[in-house]
Formats: structure tokens, sequence, C-alpha cells
């Protein structure tokens, strides 16, 4: 509650561009990583360990089904003080091949009222070889206890290309560069952040795409020993006919899961001044979109699927991983803007409610 009344709105009133708390917070957390007492702290504060929310998926061992998703720690800067927070997983990224700014000016605004972000970062990214560099000591050290995804892309000049030659190289490059320190990787073809990229999202593309990739990872399974799961991230404003025909375009290429789902173009329920605004809509105005999408996936598939998009407590939670009738939906879920508007408090918050859900 302290980060929520007092903390919460005085990092928010530091400036008007959201930009700003998020970046002092990834320094914070940045510097809990390097004080040892202090992420024991953090752990006893924020973290929840209970038996009943340990998750097996791809023969990866989750301690709770809440992971952070993709576009928080970019490039790997907080793994650490971040998994002190509670989380069961991190993903990082969207990592692309070379480092890229990402879109100029304001790029993310708040919209208090609704629970919800606007995002137009445009994948601001060190580049995978720093993000290697930034990672690979940590795994080395033994440091990382929780599974690490890493969500991949291109870089904006190869979309702009319009080669997909071009595009899947790019993926490709970050794929081998980064599969040795990822639990799982996850293509993101999916983001309306960068111009062309949800046109990868066209099934034959799409399966051209999933194909080189698995065919590149199996190599590097044979020499690293383990599986490593190729997961593809989906947009929420898919009718269901196409999402039908991007899940048999990636089954049939060799995919091993699913995320859903991005941002969302859609303006609905989010002020008018949003229509003005370039970029995606995550937070609360989302989930309902986000859940017709997990759920078409999961009534498509046997494969497992990340639900993301909107879950800001234990009862959408609940509901990302279970209908009403109890039949299963998403096997893992994911959290960002929740995190962004309730703070540190926020894995123990839904954790300790699905605990008290199944008891």
């Amino acid at each position: 509650m302290l980060y929520e009344t007092i903390i919460g709105p005085a990092l928010f009133k530091m400036s008007e561009d959201p930009e700003v708390p998020h970046k002092l917070s990834i320094r914070a957390l940045q510097t809990a990583s390097r004080i040892d007492p202090l992420l024991q702290l953090m752990e006893q504060r924020f973290g929840v360990n209970d038996t009943s929310l340990r998750r097996t998926v791809w023969d990866i061992n989750f301690p709770n089904p809440l992971g952070l998703a993709a576009g928080f720690d970019k490039d790997g800067r907080a793994i650490l003080g971040l998994q002190a927070l509670g989380f069961g997983y991190l993903e990082i990224g969207t990592v692309v091949p070379l480092l890229q700014p990402g879109r100029e000016g304001q790029r993310i605004w708040r919209y208090p009222k609704v629970n919800a972000l606007g995002n137009a970062m445009g994948f601001p990214s060190e580049g995978k070889d720093k993000v290697y560099r930034t990672v690979a000591p940590l795994r080395a050290a033994g440091r990382i206890e929780i599974p690490v995804g890493m969500n991949i892309g291109p870089n904006k000049e190869t979309v702009d290309s319009g080669n997909l030659e071009r595009v899947i190289a790019d993926y490709l490059a970050c794929l081998e560069t980064l599969a040795e320190l990822a639990d799982y990787i996850v293509v993101n073809v999916s983001s309306p952040n960068t111009p062309g990229l949800r046109e990868l999202q066209n099934p034959v593309t799409l399966g051209k795409i999933i194909r080189v990739l698995r065919e590149a990872l199996d190599r590097l399974i044979r020499i690293l020993g383990r599986s490593i799961p190729l997961v593809v991230k989906f947009s929420p404003d898919e009718e269901e006919k196409d999402l039908e025909r991007m899940v048999r375009a990636c089954e049939a290429a060799g995919v091993d899961g699913f995320c859903a789902t991005n941002t969302t173009l859609s303006r609905d329920g989010v002020p008018a001044i949003a229509a003005e605004r370039p970029g995606g809509i995550s937070g609360e105005p989302l989930f309902e979109r986000a859940l017709r999408v997990v759920s078409h996936i999961c009534s498509l598939t046997d494969l497992p699927v990340i639900g993301v998009g909107g879950i800001s407590s234990t009862q959408r939670a609940r509901r990302m991983m279970t209908d009403e009738y109890q039949a299963p939906r998403a096997r893992l879920i994911q959290g960002l803007t929740g995190f962004a508007y309730v703070g540190p408090s926020y894995a123990k918050n839904i954790n300790k409610g699905l605990i008290a859900s199944v008891a």
C-alpha cells in the first residue's frame, strides 16, 4: 500500500513522461542487484513460496505462474532485482540485433483512471551482443534462479526494407546469440510499434520464419544438451479465422507454444486523447480482448499458452488460467502494466490470492 498511495504517485508526479520513473526503477533494481543483503530482504518481503503455485511447462519448473512480460527490462539489466520481487519467471526484450534508440520524443502515456498505458517505444534495445554480455555472467555465476525467456525481433530498418530474408536473418542472429542464456525463446511478430511488423503474422510468412528458427534452434539444442522451447507472440487484434490459420502455420513449422497477447491498437475503454497518440494500449482495457484470443488459441491447440494483457488482480489471473467451468486456459501468465501501477507488491498480491483460491 505504501507504493500505491505514496511512492508511486510521487514517482508519477516527477514527470509527465512515464518513461522517467521507469528508468529510475530499472536503475534502483540494478543497484539492488549488487547488494546481496538487500536482495535477501526483498525476497523475504515480496516472495511467496507455496507448492500450489508451482508449474512445470515445457519440462521447465516455474516457482509460480506469474511472470514479468517483455518490455519492462528490455536489456536484462535488472534480472536479480526483479527476481527478488517474487515473479515466477522473467521475459527480457524485445531484443534486436543492433543497437537502436526507438521512437523519438515521448513514447509512453499513463491513463490512470483505467489502469492503462499507451506505448509507442519502437523496440529500443542495446542490441543482442550487449544483452549477452549483461546476462551471461549472471548465468555463469548461477545467480539466476528462475526461468528467463528471451523475446526477439528484427531491427526497424530491416522491417522497413521489406526483405523477408533480411527479417529472418535478424531473428536468426538474435536466436543464435541468446539461446544459450534462455530458458525459452519468444518470436515477436506482433508489436504495433514497428510499422510492418504485424504483417509477419501472415500465415505463409510466419511459417517460413518459424521453420528457419526451428531448424537453427534444434541444432543449438543438440550442442547445448537441453530443450529450449520456441514460442510465438500474437496480436490481440486478429479475427478468429485468422488466428486459426496463424496457429496452424506455427504448429506445422514446429513451434512449442504461444504467447497472447501483445498491446492493442484499439482505443476502446481508454480516454479520447489516446486516439491522438500512436502505439499500443496495455493494461485493464486490454484484458477481455486478450482473454478472447487466449481462449480461442486454447480451443485450437494443446500447446502451452502464456496469457498476458490486463492482469491486474488475482481474479483476472484466475480467469486467464481457467474458464467458468474450470477448463484450463493459459498455463502461465504475465503482467507489466499492473506492476507499473501496483509496484513491488504486484506479484506477491496476485500469488497470495492464487493460493487462497485453491486452499
